[in-house]
This record gives C-alpha cells, structure tokens and sequence, in this order.
C-alpha cells in the first residue's frame, strides 16, 4: 500500500521542485485564482484523492511499519479513540520525529514519561490549542517525583508571548540498559510549550525556529505533541524536514515530501489551509534568512518590522535565538526516506 501510494505522489509532484530563487515567484503563481480557484488549492486536491479512500479507513489497523498503536498510552476509556504514536523520518535519521497525544490524564502521563525515557528524546513540543494546564509537567520549585517512578525536575524556565520553555532532568530509581536512561543536567531535556496563538505564517516560523535552535545542540529525537497527536504535531514535523531540506539542498517540492508524509499517516496536513500555510511560511523563511544574502527580503522585513516598532514584547528578549543554517557538516547529512 506504502509503495503504491508513493509511486502516485511522485507522478503527482513531477516538476514541482523549487529553488530559494524561484520559490516566491511560484508561490504568487501557485495562488492566482482560474476559474473560482488557485492552482495551490488543485495541487493540494491532487494530492488528496491519493489518500481518500485511506481516510475513509481510519477506523481499521495501521499495516505499515512505520506507524504504530500503543495499546498503554491513554488506553483509559476504549470506547474513546485509541491512542498511537507516528514515527516520522528527518533529513539526517530514519526516526527523527516522534507524533503523539498530549496526556491528560495521570496513567497517560506516566506512559509518556516513560517514552521519553526510553527513547533519547532531546526536545519535546506541546502544541496547544486551548489554555487548558499541562499537569504532567513537575512543579517548577518541586523538586519531588511527580510521576512514579520519574523524578522530574525543573532546572530553567522562561517563558514570551510564543512559547513557555523549561529545562527538565528525569532520572528513574532502576535503570536497565534495553529501557531507561540516568539524565543528568548536562543531558537535560527541552520542553517547549507552544501557548494557543494564531498559528500564521509569522508565529510558526518563530516557533520551528527556536525548536530547531534547541535540537541542534542535541543529537537525539523530537517529540510533537497537539490534542489529537496529529494536526499541528504532524505539521511542525512536516516544517521541520522541509527546512532542513531547504536549508541543506537549496531547492526542495513541497507537495512530494507533504505526499511521502501522507502516505505513513494520512491524517497530516489533510487540510488546505495548513497545506497553504506550509508554503507561506517557508517562503516568509526564504526571504527573511540572513543565510540567503542574494535574496529580496523587503516583503516580509517591512512587516515584521512595523509590528516590532508598534508593540514590544519583552518576554521575547529573554530567550536568545540565532537565525540561519544550524549544522555545520554537510558532508555528514543523508537523505532520509521522504523523497
């Protein structure tokens, strides 16, 4: 079925392979309107007939390999839906991206800690849609266990109007070396909490920004986390790889990496609005990078700069970013099984 799909996207996506210097003036092409509507929304449509039938079987077993059911994680009320994880490639790894349910619920939370402590789980970001509180997270001044048998504890905080950001260290009381793994402060985890925001274009590329920020000074696995563990986990997984591609190659076809995606998970991205908002923010990144020096970036700096000059955020000089390519070795990076 993997297979089959993948060999239609790639007929599908034949010529849409775009390079930093073409990519803006495809984007004002892609969403001209004829007849009543824009060559994007036909693409994302080509696109979605591939997986149609597949989302009308949601109800019934994942057969491919790289999506699986976890029977543990919020395995509380079976007639709710069930609870899975996705795991997704990246631009250097097999597994990079990890696609789950923010845990609600004090045995959910439990499982989740301990997928974190038994992947090398790095960075881990909760997207959220409501104000609803995250109670798995420790106390800040709480130095206590939380979830037996992890001991969670706070070693930084901070937090602007995008974004909460905490350092945490988890340590169990029995570690085997086929499971869980002792973390000290040096190896402390990320976690960012994405708080409910307009998810446009400007807000998301500052988002993907600092999480790339925080997994490039770590070599271990991500973990995306939204309500349902797949609309907006999926697509920061989906951002994620199409930069690192970007960034790395220069060129890169959105709707043939969005398609491969699909085809392990056809829930990501089935929307056109999050498809669309793909594409601006990868052209707001384009043009306003200072990696791409040739580039006209007046687009986007005039908005953005009339916004800074008209509103102040002071939570956002607290953390400091640094923009631009975040590894260093290109000759190291590999394709990963997305094209």
């Amino acid at each position: 079925m993997f297979l089959h799909e993948a060999a239609q996207v790639a007929i599908v996506c034949m010529r849409t392979t775009l390079t930093i210097h073409d990519f803006n003036d495809r984007l004002k092409l892609l969403e001209q309107s004829h007849l009543g509507k824009t060559k994007l929304e036909s693409e994302f449509k080509g696109l979605c007939e591939i997986f149609d039938h597949q989302m009308k079987d949601d109800d019934k077993d994942e057969t491919d390999d790289n999506v699986y059911q976890n029977s543990d994680l919020g395995n509380v009320d079976q007639d709710k839906e069930k609870s899975y994880l996705v795991y997704l490639p990246g631009y250097k790894e097999k597994v990079q991206f990890i696609l789950a349910k923010l845990p609600t619920t004090s045995n959910e939370a439990k499982e989740f800690w301990k997928l974190v402590a038994t992947y090398n789980i790095s960075l881990i970001v909760a997207i959220q849609e409501d104000s609803d509180t995250l109670n798995y997270l420790p106390n800040m001044k709480d130095d206590q266990p939380v979830h037996s048998p992890y001991e969670l504890k706070s070693i930084y905080f901070n937090k602007n109007k995008l974004w909460e950001e905490r350092r945490l260290t988890i340590q169990t009381p029995k570690v085997t070396k086929t499971s869980t793994v002792d973390r000290d402060e040096t190896d402390a985890i990320t976690h960012l909490s994405c708080v409910p925001c307009v998810m446009d274009s400007k807000n998301l590329l500052k988002i993907i920004k600092r999480c790339r920020e925080c997994q490039s000074k770590s070599f271990g696995k991500v973990i995306f986390m939204c309500k349902n563990g797949v609309t907006w986990s999926g697509f920061m997984a989906v951002l994620s790889l199409l930069l690192d591609r970007l960034d790395n190659e220069s060129y890169l076809s959105i709707p043939l990496v969005v398609g491969t995606i699909r085809s392990l998970e056809p829930r990501i991205i089935s929307k056109f609005e999050q498809y669309r908002t793909l594409y601006q923010t990868i052209g707001r990144h384009i043009e306003t990078s200072t990696q791409y020096t040739n580039m006209d970036r007046s687009r986007y700096q005039t908005l953005d700069n009339k916004e800074e000059n008209s509103v102040q955020d002071k939570g956002d000089n607290n953390i400091n970013t640094k923009e631009g390519n975040e590894y260093h070795n290109l000759d190291e990076l590999v394709y990963a099984n997305t094209a």
